[in-house]
């Protein structure tokens, strides 16, 4: 965001998110019953990678893009929530199922609320 998208460090960054982090939203997309676990561990770090990916753009971005988006929408609770398993504040409690919630309509409205990054 400042600048320095280029640089090796962001490059390495981004490089891991789609070779590490990907995995476990291509994992829960064939196996959509690991949702709750999986999430538990993994979905306030999926903010973040999300909003990497979309300054990022082009390739990595659609290919982020494919993969997160119908797995947050078929983990959708019918009541219009997102529920995790136990862990990192999360679960089952109303207030695990606001912050879960919050979580994934920020992945999802993430056009709305960043400008596109001009690289160099």
């Amino acid at each position: 965001i400042l600048g320095a998208g280029d640089c090796i460090e962001a490059e390495d960054s981004l490089r891991t998110i789609l070779d590490e982090r990907l995995k476990l939203y291509r994992a829960v997309l064939k196996k959509p019953t690991t949702w709750k676990k999986t999430a538990a561990k993994n979905l306030y770090g999926w903010y973040y990678d999300t909003q990497a990916m979309f300054n990022q753009g082009g390739r990595p971005w659609k290919k982020w893009r494919k993969v997160f988006e119908p797995v947050l929408i078929k983990a959708q609770n019918p009541k219009g929530y997102w529920e995790t398993g136990k862990g990192e504040g999360l679960g089952p409690s109303k207030k695990g199922r606001i912050l879960a919630t919050c979580w994934v309509a920020l992945q999802l409205e993430v056009f709305y609320r960043y400008k596109k990054i001009k690289k160099k």
